[in-house]
């Protein structure tokens, strides 16, 4: 496949992934990128998408070998509990082993792009910033063709809120959905982009943007992630702005960077004199309160109350994680549920990646996963690291598959050009 084509297939996943709704099939997630994916994959394994750089099909076939090690302690581990208890259903374990294949083949594309248009990462995040204000601030004044796309039945049925049947109901809940739905997923989608940005000036992948971009790059995610009352990604936007105003400032002409530093002081001051002075709709004040408690979980986390609602979540469910990972702890006890204790509850309920994996495929599947992103993310750069702790130990980031797909696509697109570089 020539290499255009592969720069063209990356910018549809990214498009597809970043942009547009995710559909079901039979109950499983499907988007058209997968078909993008698997695409790439039988050229390549046909000879055809194949490039001269021996690294790339190196550099992929560990990366598929670590993944193919996390999931065949994962397997070993779904054999061991069907041996003991009877299995509720595997429909989890499906669903996760398509997650990793997707990964698998994200990250493959991206090793083999030559010339991916990094520029692109700019508009994605503009586009993006500017639908999810629209859900945000229209709610349910947005026609109805494009409401049905994004929130289909299917979402209505599971938000299980009296009340709510339709997805001009679900708009109208007090904390805004934003463009997926998930306050915590939309919030993600901005953020990770803005972290592929980050990473992109880090590696002078990118030349940093002029004038009204940069404010829009700096400010965005946190405007967004502020009003869907995503506390977690809240601090990751507020990082990654200070990041990519570093890494932008350098290129800004004298007046554009005391412009920026002002704005960088007078928002979070305006923000503090609107809520104090109630010149905000009460909704969005309440959203920023719920941002805002952040600091009081931090000095008091012992509360359980507080730690069920807080970026402290995930520490309930430690004992629990922990009871069903000793049954197994070299190679775990896989994806699936019994009616037994403690396997009763399907492992995204820990809402932790690290202990979902350690659960699923042991202390070698951890270790797996700790030397794949020592050797193809972390060299990118510290930030990179960053979805792996938030939302990775306070929500989920290896199950938000769009997020997931895009994140190792870029690491990928990176790689090959760090690579070369050294070359």
């Amino acid at each position: 496949m020539p290499v255009l084509n592969l720069s063209t297939l990356g910018l549809i996943v990214c498009g597809d992934q970043l942009l547009l709704p995710m559909f079901h099939f039979a109950g499983m997630p499907f988007k058209f990128s997968y078909f993008v994916l698997g695409l790439w994959f039988i050229h390549l394994i046909n000879g055809s998408g194949r490039t001269r750089d021996g690294h790339a099909l190196r550099d992929f076939i560990l990366f598929s070998s670590l993944i193919g090690g996390i999931i065949s302690c994962a397997i070993v581990g779904e054999i061991w509990l069907g041996a003991w208890h009877q299995i509720s259903t595997y429909s989890e374990l499906y669903r996760s082993l398509a997650i990793y294949a997707l990964i698998i083949l994200s990250f493959g594309l991206g090793r083999h792009i030559r010339f991916f248009d990094f520029k692109i990462l700019y508009y994605v995040l503009a586009v993006s910033v500017s639908l999810n204000l629209i859900f945000i601030l229209f709610r349910s004044g947005i026609p109805s063709w494009i409401l049905d796309i994004y929130y289909p039945s299917m979402y209505v049925q599971d938000i299980n809120l009296e009340g709510v049947t339709s997805a001009r109901d679900v708009l109208e809940i007090a904390r805004p959905r934003g463009l997926f739905g998930n306050p915590n997923q939309s919030a993600l989608m901005i953020n990770i982009i803005s972290l592929a940005i980050c990473l992109s000036l880090r590696n002078n992948l990118l030349v940093a943007p002029k004038r009204l971009m940069s404010i829009f790059l700096i400010f965005g995610p946190v405007i967004v992630s502020g009003l869907v009352a995503s506390r977690g990604e809240f601090i990751v936007s507020a990082v990654l702005g200070y990041l990519n105003f570093r890494y932008a400032a350098a290129s800004l002409g004298n007046g554009m960077r005391i412009f920026s530093t002002l704005s960088i002081v007078l928002f979070p001051a305006i923000l503090v004199y609107a809520v104090i002075t109630n010149k905000i709709p009460p909704i969005v004040g309440d959203n920023i309160d719920r941002v805002v408690t952040i600091v009081n979980i931090l000095d008091t986390p012992s509360s359980g109350d507080q730690k069920s609602e807080s970026v402290a979540r995930p520490l309930v469910f430690l004992d629990l994680a922990m009871d069903r990972a000793t049954n197994s702890i070299v190679f775990g006890t896989g994806f699936s549920s019994s009616n037994y204790y403690p396997y009763q509850y399907i492992t995204q309920y820990y809402h932790n990646d690290w202990l979902r994996l350690i659960v699923t495929s042991g202390l070698l599947g951890v270790v797996a996963m700790i030397y794949l992103i020592w050797r193809f993310c972390y060299p990118l750069g510290w930030p990179s690291i960053i979805p792996f702790f938030l939302p990775g130990i306070v929500n989920t980031f290896m199950l938000s598959i769009p997020a997931v797909i895009f994140y190792f696509l870029m690491v990928g697109a990176m790689q090959r050009v760090t690579a070369e570089r050294r070359s």
